[in-house]
């Protein structure tokens, strides 16, 4: 588990974290809680998380990110990136028939770039998806904004590299 303290693991840390916790919630308890609630007013549900997600995207930015060199976070959210890419890729390719259960515990790192494809595409429904996706598959780069500027010293990078 050492691998997903690293500062370059940060990012998709976080990202998994907080997709695999709401995808919980929506999947599993929600719909436990609610009932037919739940599934009349899925669409109020899914705007509710995404601001959730907008919310927790500003919270992990200010109190996780905010350890990080700019440089750190760029390379972190860059790996974030692959993962997502890949994870659209493999879903393009296989029509996600064949892969869906591995497909859908890697949703998880689609979270944010997800919530924000959704939240664009409802302001905008004429908007052609896959351009919106793919463009939304970089909103782990504006981590880097809520990083520190200038070079970090080695004894800031043990400590980052602890917490």
């Amino acid at each position: 588990m050492d691998f997903f303290k690293k500062p370059i693991m940060r990012v998709p840390s976080w990202t998994f974290l907080c997709g695999f916790v709401t995808t919980i919630l929506q999947m599993l308890v929600l719909p436990q809680v609610f009932g037919r609630a739940y599934a009349d007013h899925i669409d109020l549900f899914a705007r509710l998380f995404n601001g959730l997600a907008v919310v927790l995207f500003f919270v992990i930015g200010f109190f996780v990110m905010h350890k990080l060199p700019r440089k750190t976070l760029f390379a972190s959210a860059a790996v974030n990136v692959a993962i997502s890419l890949v994870i659209i890729l493999l879903e393009q390719i296989t029509g996600a028939a064949p892969l869906l259960v591995f497909l859908f515990f890697l949703y998880p790192f689609l979270y944010f770039s997800s919530s924000l494809s959704s939240i664009l595409l409802g302001l905008f429904p004429t908007t052609a998806m896959t351009p919106v996706v793919l463009l939304c598959t970089l909103v782990s780069f504006l981590f880097v904004l809520f990083g520190r500027s200038g070079a970090a010293t080695t004894e800031d990078d043990e400590e980052n590299a602890g917490s």
